[in-house]
């Protein structure tokens, strides 16, 4: 099996919202998300995703610190 980036992202994604939607384990959610980060912080895709979650929460500071963290590594 060779799993693309997009698609390693999309699992990273999945298990994360699952996380959340079936289990309400926000913590568990932001622990896979910030594991997904250290792989894929330069992808746009996914730190919209992790910034919706955050959103999702009503954690309108963790949203706004993980875009101010991502800016220097997101591509222009």
């Amino acid at each position: 099996f060779v799993f693309s980036i997009s698609n390693k992202i999309k699992v990273f994604v999945a298990a994360a919202e699952i996380e959340w939607q079936m289990n309400k384990e926000a913590r568990i959610a932001r622990n896979i998300f910030e594991l997904g980060m250290n792989r894929f912080g330069s992808d746009a895709a996914f730190v919209e995703r992790y910034v919706q979650f955050l959103l999702t929460l009503n954690d309108d500071a963790a949203a706004r610190t993980l875009l101010e963290r991502s800016m220097t590594t997101l591509p222009s």
